[in-house]
């Protein structure tokens, strides 16, 4: 499942973080035709957090599918 205690100590310790990975999190909100928990719950964690967001939220990611799932996250200023 995504790491939110971890994404939590990485924001704390520099707000100026980008995070890369492929997080296999689906959310509508990036584009994605679904959502899924791990999708919930990253959009959850982005959201509570000041000026973040999703920079390749309309890229597909996946060769399998449609699936918008390597994701670039950072500070949107």
């Amino acid at each position: 499942s995504i790491p939110v205690t971890v994404l939590d100590h990485l924001y704390a310790y520099n707000r100026n973080l980008i995070l890369i990975g492929d997080m296999n999190a689906r959310h509508s909100s990036w584009h994605d035709v679904a959502d899924n928990s791990q999708g919930q719950r990253l959009a959850n964690w982005i959201e509570s957090k000041d000026n973040l967001q999703v920079f390749n939220s309309s890229q597909q990611a996946s060769a399998r599918s449609d699936a918008i799932i390597d994701l670039i996250i950072a500070l949107s200023n």
